[in-house]
C-alpha cells in the first residue's frame, strides 16, 4: 500500500512521489546497467567494429593516400558495403536496447512498480528488437546510431543522438557573411525535429510496433495531446537540450570514440588531462542515462504510452535466455577448470613468481611510450586569424602571435605562377564577389581582383612573395606550404613549388604537404636530400596509421585525432600536426596526447597553450 501524500512544496511532494515511486531503487539499477553497458561497448564492441573496418582496409586499399571520394568508391563493393552495413546493424541495434532498458526503467517508475531484476528488465528490452525487423529499419539507423564517415561509431543515449560537423567546417561556415545565421537556423532545425520526434523511443520501448509506426504514434500523440501536457514535454526536452549545450561548452572534451583501444591504459598512467577526459566520459555516461530516465518518466506521466503488457518476442526471449546460460555455464566451467588446474600444479609459489614477473615485464613493454618527435609547436592557419586569410600580411602578424610556424595553401595559375590561396575560385573572398578560377586565370588577372578579408583589402600574394615575407619578419620562421591541384596539374605545381623553394634557399624552413597522392609522389621524386620535409594531409582518414605512408609527417583533422592514431605514428617517429584547432584548451588536450603541433587560427592563444602543456 502507498505512503499518504505529504504535505509540503514541490520539492517535498517530488520527494514523496519518488519514494512511493520506487525512483532511487529503479534509478541505481539504471546507472548499473549503463556504466556496464558502456564499459562493454567502448571496451569490446567499438575496437572490434575498428578491427573489422581495418581488416577490409588491409585486405583491400591498395594506398591511404587518396581523395575523400576514393576512399568511399573504395568501400562500395560487396564486401565493403556489407561491413558498413554490419557495423550500423550493430550500432543501431546496441543503441536501441540500450534505450529500451531506460526507458522501460522510466515506465515502471511513473507506473510505481515494485523494482525487479535487473536481468529480467534486459531480457525486456533485448526481446522488443524485435522491432528492428522492419524495412523501416532503414531510416532508423541513421537516427539511432550516428554512423561518422567510414564508421567511426558511436552511439549516444539520447532521444535523439547530436549530430556534429567537423569544427573547421563550422569555423569557415561562421566566416562566411550570414554564417551564423545559417548555422543557427540548422541547430534550430534539428531541436525541432528532435522535438517532433521526442516520443519515439517511448513508443519502440513500450509497443510491438516498426519504427515507421512508432514515428506515426508518437507524432500524432503528440500533437493530438492538450496544451498543458505540450508545454510540460516541450520545457522536458528543452531541459534536455539545456544540459547538452552546457555540457558541450565545457572546456576539456570527453573522450573520442577511437580513443578506447588497446592504448587506453597506456593513456591513463601518462597523460593527467587524458584521466580527466575518462572521468568526464564516465559522468557523461551517469548524466545522460538519469536525463533519459527522467525526461522518459515525464513522457509516461504526461501521455497513454503505457507498456503492451504481456508480449514477448518468443525467439527473440529464448535466444537471450540461451546467450546467458551458455555465457554463466561456460563461466563455471572455465572457474571449475582453472582450479583443478591449480591444484594439480607442482612448484606453485615458483611459477607463481614466474608468472608475476612475466605479467610485469608485459606491463612495463606495454607501458613504456616513445617520445614525441620533436617538442610542440604553434602552426599559424593561413596565417593568423586577426588578420586577411592567406596574406602576406598575416604571415608577419603571426609570426608576432608566437608561432613558430605558417601554413598556407599554393595553387598553380593559369600562365603557371604559383600563387597563395586556398579557393578554386576568387568569388568567397572577392570584394565584387567576382568568381574567377584560379587554374584558369593568368597571375595579372588574378591579382587585379581586390580581396577583402576581416574587413581589411589585399592582393592574392605568390609564393615567392609569401617566402620573401617569411624571411624578412624573422630568421626561424618556417612555413608549411599545402599543395592544392585542381584539374589534373599535380606534377607541374610540385614541380613549380619545389623549384622556388631551391631558388630561394628555403628548403630547411619549408614543409610541403598536400591530400593529393599523386603531388607528394612527385615531390618526393624531386627532393634532392634529407632536409626536405614532406607531409600527408589527412581528412576522413580511418583514424590509424598502420600503413607505410612514406612522409615525414602528418597532417590529420581534429575530429579524426585519436590516441591509437599519435601511438602508431609515435612508433613510426612520425609528427603530427593536428587542424584546425582553435580552442587554447583543446590544443592542450592534443599536446597532452603527444601530437607534435597545433594549426590554428588563434595564435596568441595556441602559442600560450601548447608552451604550457608542452612543459
Amino acid at each position: 500500500m502507498r505512503a499518504t501524500r505529504t504535505k509540503g512544496g514541490r520539492p517535498a511532494r517530488l520527494i514523496w512521489w519518488a519514494r512511493t515511486h520506487h525512483a532511487g531503487p529503479w534509478l541505481a539499477r539504471a546507472l548499473a546497467f549503463e556504466l556496464a553497458w558502456r564499459a562493454v561497448w567502448s571496451l569490446l564492441l567499438i575496437p572490434a567494429g575498428n578491427m573489422a573496418v581495418n581488416w577490409y582496409v588491409d585486405a583491400n586499399l591498395i594506398s591511404p593516400e587518396m581523395t575523400n571520394v576514393g576512399i568511399l568508391i573504395d568501400f562500395l563493393t560487396v564486401p565493403g558495403v556489407l561491413t558498413l552495413a554490419l557495423l550500423a546493424v550493430v550500432a543501431t541495434a546496441g543503441t536501441v536496447f540500450e534505450l529500451n532498458v531506460l526507458v522501460l526503467v522510466a515506465e515502471r517508475i511513473a507506473r510505481g512498480a515494485v523494482p525487479g531484476r535487473s536481468r529480467t528488465l534486459c531480457r525486456e528490452a533485448f526481446c522488443r528488437l524485435s522491432n528492428l525487423l522492419h524495412p523501416s529499419t532503414l531510416a532508423a539507423i541513421p537516427w539511432f546510431a550516428l554512423v561518422v564517415p567510414l564508421l567511426h561509431v558511436g552511439t549516444t543515449a539520447t532521444p535523439v543522438p547530436a549530430l556534429e560537423p567537423p569544427r573547421y567546417a563550422v569555423d569557415v561556415l561562421r566566416a562566411m557573411p550570414g554564417g551564423d545565421a545559417i548555422l543557427a537556423a540548422l541547430h534550430l532545425t534539428l531541436l525541432l525535429a528532435g522535438a517532433l520526434l521526442m516520443l519515439v523511443p517511448a513508443a519502440m520501448a513500450t509497443r510491438r510496433t516498426s519504427f515507421a509506426a512508432a514515428v506515426h504514434l508518437g507524432v500524432t500523440t503528440l500533437l493530438r495531446a492538450p496544451a498543458r501536457v505540450k508545454a510540460r514535454l516541450v520545457g522536458a526536452y528543452g531541459a534536455l537540450a539545456i544540459v547538452g549545450a552546457v555540457w558541450d561548452a565545457l572546456p576539456v572534451d570527453v573522450l573520442h570514440v577511437q580513443d578506447y583501444n588497446v592504448y587506453l591504459l597506456r593513456y591513463v598512467i601518462h597523460a593527467p588531462l587524458f584521466r580527466l577526459r575518462l572521468g568526464l566520459s564516465v559522468l557523461e555516461w551517469v548524466l545522460l542515462a538519469v536525463a533519459v530516465v527522467a525526461f522518459s518518466t515525464v513522457v509516461f506521466r504526461s501521455l497513454p504510452l503505457a507498456c503492451t503488457q504481456g508480449w514477448q518476442d518468443d525467439t527473440a526471449a529464448r535466444l537471450f535466455d540461451s546467450l546467458n546460460g551458455v555465457a554463466r555455464a561456460r563461466g563455471a566451467r572455465a572457474t571449475r577448470t582453472l582450479a583443478m588446474a591449480v591444484a594439480r600444479l607442482r612448484h606453485k609459489r615458483v611459477l607463481a613468481a614466474v608468472l608475476v614477473a612475466a605479467m610485469g615485464w608485459c606491463m612495463i613493454q606495454y607501458v613504456q611510450q616513445r617520445p614525441v618527435p620533436h617538442s610542440p609547436v604553434t602552426i599559424g592557419h593561413r596565417g593568423t586569424g586577426t588578420a586577411p586569410e592567406n596574406s602576406l600580411r598575416a604571415i608577419a602578424d603571426a609570426a608576432i602571435e608566437g608561432a613558430d610556424v605558417v601554413e598556407i595553401d599554393v595553387q598553380l595559375t593559369g600562365d603557371d605562377e604559383v600563387v597563395v590561396f586556398h579557393d578554386e575560385t576568387t568569388s568567397r573572398l572577392a570584394a565584387d564577389s567576382r568568381s574567377l578560377p584560379i587554374a584558369g586565370t593568368s597571375l595579372r588577372r588574378l591579382q587585379s581582383v581586390r580581396l577583402e578579408s576581416h574587413g581589411v583589402p589585399y592582393t592574392m600574394p605568390t609564393l615567392r612573395q609569401a617566402i620573401d615575407a617569411a624571411q624578412r619578419v624573422c630568421d626561424d620562421l618556417e612555413l608549411l606550404i599545402e599543395l592544392k591541384p585542381v584539374g589534373g596539374n599535380a606534377d607541374r605545381l610540385a614541380e613549380r613549388v619545389v623549384g622556388i623553394v631551391e631558388d630561394l634557399g628555403f628548403v630547411e624552413r619549408s614543409l610541403l604537404m598536400s591530400m593529393d597522392a599523386r603531388a607528394l609522389g612527385r615531390i618526393r621524386e624531386l627532393r634532392t636530400g634529407p632536409q626536405w620535409r614532406v607531409g600527408y594531409c589527412v581528412f576522413w582518414a580511418l583514424g590509424n596509421l598502420n600503413w607505410p605512408i612514406g612522409v615525414d609527417f602528418v597532417a590529420i583533422e581534429e575530429s579524426q585525432c585519436n590516441t591509437l592514431f599519435v601511438e602508431q605514428a609515435r612508433e613510426m617517429g612520425v609528427p603530427v600536426y593536428v587542424w584546425t584547432v582553435n580552442s587554447p584548451a583543446r590544443a592542450a588536450q592534443y599536446v597532452g596526447l603527444g601530437v607534435s603541433g597545433i594549426i590554428s587560427d588563434d595564435v596568441a592563444g595556441t602559442h600560450a597553450a601548447v608552451s604550457q602543456a608542452g612543459r
